[in-house]
């Protein structure tokens, strides 16, 4: 099983996070997130 990809985040329980542009993506190399206006 393989977690690779871009994950786009659609729901953040008790948080307004959850934009059109959240995402999470998972490489060989490491990876990425956005979060509204949160990035790393």
């Amino acid at each position: 099983m393989s977690v690779r990809g871009k994950w786009h985040v659609v729901e953040t329980p008790d948080h307004d996070m959850a934009g059109a542009g959240s995402y999470i993506l998972f490489t060989n190399e490491g990876g990425e997130f956005a979060l509204h206006c949160l990035t790393g």
